[in-house]
């Protein structure tokens, strides 16, 4: 039992299948938890694309790089294509690592992780630990418009959901409901853990940094942060907030983005409203900046009808304790209580009415905030993810040199979390940096 130990270092290769770092929140949660590990001791080397958002100083990891092939006809290519491309290159990548480095633990994450990750585990003996952050059947349909593709969207899905996780050694998921969709496919519940991401250092807050930036023109102020990508449903937010403008002629919509070129993913609904006073969009390339703006608005919003991945921006905004509106999906994955602030997943009218509601009762805005508080209040400090994380890993890396396959030939184990609703957290510590959480 010695080699289960926690405080034992590992050489870890963690699978980053996308630009890194960045400011998005699944890259976020990436190096928070690589650096995490690092800061406790272990050897973490992040395998990812060539390109990357270098906001943030990386501290303590070993990034290495896929080979950029620089030629016209590549970048030419769609991304769809340059994605693929990049993930074919990421396994020579992660080869030279896991030789050059005798890497212990591979860490994947999302789906192109544990795909890249299996020829690694087959030919030299490495277990995989795969960090779900969706479920893709529910995610890739939200990328289509037309009926037909999203209907194969969601077959394809359904088939790598089934597929790609067991090439997988230990699962963890964001949220219960996660695990229940991975059962569902197929995938060992035993072999899945639960493990919430970690929320942010409240920081800084009050009137002082109100009056840092300037509001838009209005009384009630419904801001919304993060990327422009479709999944988001940014056209149901921007059509509530058209009702509501006609009810309340002083609401006012704040879009707080990291991405510069963010008209390309924009919603048409967006577009055709933007330069009116009581619309502003703002640029910010850190958490830090953005949180500034979030401070000056009286409700928070996270649009999103997809309910397998767990909002970043939620814990965002948990630590502004302001009233925050989410869609049903979203908040029954996520444990979710305070159904006042809860609009039905792509219904702008419903939306609407949750935001007069909270615009119109002062009462009505004092409790959303409080269920704010409290949501936040039950989610683990990153100390507390990374110590439960390290525990995972070294309990693959025991189970697998002992020719274990399946968590029920242990006896007795202890994770570190609760397998079905995360408990028993430590608060928060204050020291906990959040510079890249757009």
């Amino acid at each position: 039992m010695q080699a289960a130990n926690p405080t034992v270092a590992l050489r870890v290769a963690v699978i980053a299948a996308c630009p890194f770092p960045s400011a998005r929140g699944s890259q976020v949660l990436i190096r928070e938890l690589a650096e995490g590990l690092a800061a406790r001791g272990h050897e973490v080397h992040v395998v990812t694309y060539p390109v990357g958002e270098h906001l943030v100083p990386i501290r303590g990891i070993m990034v290495h790089r896929s080979c950029w092939l620089a030629s016209r006809w590549t970048d030419r290519l769609p991304w769809i294509l340059r994605k693929a491309l990049w993930d074919a290159l990421l396994v020579t990548t992660l080869s030279r690592v896991v030789r050059a480095h005798r890497i212990q633990v591979i860490h994947a994450h999302n789906y192109e992780g544990p795909l890249v990750a299996y020829a690694m585990k087959r030919l030299f003996g490495c277990p995989l630990v795969y960090h779900a952050h969706n479920i893709l059947s529910d995610e890739l349909p939200t990328y289509f418009s037309k009926r037909w593709a999203r209907w194969l969207a969601r077959l394809g899905g359904s088939v790598i959901d089934r597929v790609v996780p067991r090439f997988a050694d230990l699962a963890v998921v964001l949220s219960p409901a996660q695990r229940e969709a991975l059962r569902s496919c197929g995938f060992p519940v035993d072999r899945i853990i639960v493990l919430p991401p970690p929320l942010p250092d409240p920081g800084e807050s009050g009137p002082r940094i109100r009056c840092q930036v300037k509001r838009p023109q209005g009384d009630f102020v419904i801001a919304y942060a993060g990327n422009l990508d479709p999944y988001q449903d940014l056209d149901v937010l921007v059509r509530a907030f058209c009702r509501v403008r006609e009810r309340l002629p002083t609401a006012a919509l704040l879009l707080v983005t990291h991405e510069r070129d963010w008209t390309r993913h924009a919603p048409r609904e967006l577009l055709a409203i933007l330069g009116r006073a009581e619309v502003r969009v703002v640029v910010c390339r850190s958490f830090g900046e953005t949180r500034p703006w979030l401070c000056g608005a009286d409700v928070l919003v996270c649009p999103r009808a997809s309910w397998s991945g767990f909002p970043i921006k939620l814990l965002n905004f948990g630590v502004m304790g302001k009233p925050v509106v989410l869609s049903a999906g979203v908040a029954k994955a996520i444990g979710w209580s305070h159904q006042a602030t809860v609009f039905e997943a792509g219904n702008d009218r419903d939306l609407a009415a949750v935001l007069l509601r909270l615009a119109q009762d002062p009462r009505a805005r004092a409790s959303a905030a409080s269920a704010t508080s409290h949501f936040a209040a039950a989610l683990p400090s990153r100390d507390v993810a990374v110590e439960a994380l390290e525990r995972i890993m070294s309990w693959a890396w025991w189970l697998n040199s002992c020719g274990v396959t399946r968590l029920s030939q242990i006896l007795e184990h202890r994770w570190g979390v609760d397998r079905d609703v995360p408990t028993s957290y430590k608060p928060m510590d204050g020291r906990r940096e959040d510079e890249a959480r757009a």
